[in-house]
């Protein structure tokens, strides 16, 4: 990808920005055994096991983040692996999390590809309020059940839920597969098998905006594992019209789907999206770097050359505690 810089600058520096993570169980069981199991490959899984075994209210644990002037909450169920793995490791993505809860404003739409169950849902309602609307998409039964788990346990009115495979055509069925021992955020979607039944249909993220009555989409988010190029060039009215932020997961997975990252970048650039940035997630080194001069993975930020000036902390400090 060839470097070009927008006229207006493209990121505002905040200086000394900080994010306060609080962590608080409902219940002294829960917080013992998160404790309790090693912190080692698959103990999610059996961490899991042992909360589905415990009361639903003694199950969960509440996130508080704090940032900008921003406050968002999220209720956890740790009888599911992903989210055992989250509370138990305290990986809360928070960098990314800063800049969702940034990026959004009340009315705006935000678009949660690769939803899961519901992480950055969750953040993003709290920034759209009642006004605003979160379109979760995630294909996964498994996820999808657990994502409306989610939004039930966490009272969001201005989420809504759709069992799709976004992609770049409508109406083709595709099995979602999930690797041997792997969480559900591994998943990712293939053409079905013949003689097997369907897991999704895809759609594209034009036709479903086209379907919704919101305010303009502000930020896109996508996650899903590899099919990140097909999913924005499902969007390229949505791309042409509101100039939404982009933040996907840049990966060696784009194989699985025949193309190669410059390609992926090249499509964003030919939407005029000429900035991108690398979101460094690290608790010891958040940072958002950039504007890349040539294609790397991770996870990137794109923005177009109309979009407004934003205004981010390119360095973070977290504070980090357990109630």
């Amino acid at each position: 990808m060839k470097s070009s810089q927008p006229a207006a600058p493209p990121i505002r520096e905040e200086e000394g920005a900080e994010i306060e993570a609080l962590l608080r169980y409902d219940c002294w069981l829960a917080k013992s055994l998160v404790r309790v199991v090693p912190k080692s490959r698959g103990s999610w899984l059996i961490g899991a096991a042992a909360a589905r075994l415990l009361p639903a209210r003694y199950r969960r644990s509440n996130l508080v983040l704090s940032m900008a002037g921003k406050t968002v909450r999220i209720t956890f169920d740790i009888a599911d692996p992903v989210q055992f793995s989250m509370v138990g490791h305290f990986d809360f993505d928070l960098m990314t999390a800063s800049i969702v809860a940034s990026v959004l404003n009340g009315g705006d739409t935000f678009v949660d590809v690769g939803a899961n169950w519901g992480y950055f849902t969750c953040i993003g309602a709290s920034q759209v309020g009642p006004t605003g609307l979160v379109l979760a998409i995630e294909p996964s039964r498994v996820a999808n059940r657990r994502l409306h788990e989610t939004v039930r346990r966490n009272r969001l009115a201005n989420v809504m839920i759709v069992q799709y495979a976004a992609g770049s055509v409508v109406g083709r069925e595709v099995s979602v597969v999930r690797p041997f021992f792997r969480q559900t955020t591994s998943s990712y979607v293939r053409d079905r098998h013949p003689g097997r039944a369907s897991d999704a249909v895809t759609t594209t993220l034009d036709a479903l905006l086209d379907k919704v009555t919101a305010g303009p989409v502000r930020l896109i988010k996508i996650d899903t594992e590899g099919s990140e190029l097909p999913v924005v060039q499902g969007a390229a009215s949505v791309l042409d019209r509101d100039h939404p932020l982009v933040m996907l997961e840049a990966s060696r997975y784009c194989r699985r789907f025949g193309y190669t990252l410059p390609q992926l970048y090249d499509y964003m650039r030919e939407h005029g999206y000429v900035s991108a940035y690398r979101v460094d997630g690290d608790l010891h080194q958040m940072a958002l770097s950039g504007p890349l001069a040539h294609a790397r993975e991770g996870q990137i930020l794109f923005r177009h050359e109309r979009s407004p000036a934003c205004l981010f902390a390119k360095e973070m400090r977290a504070h980090i505690s357990i109630g």
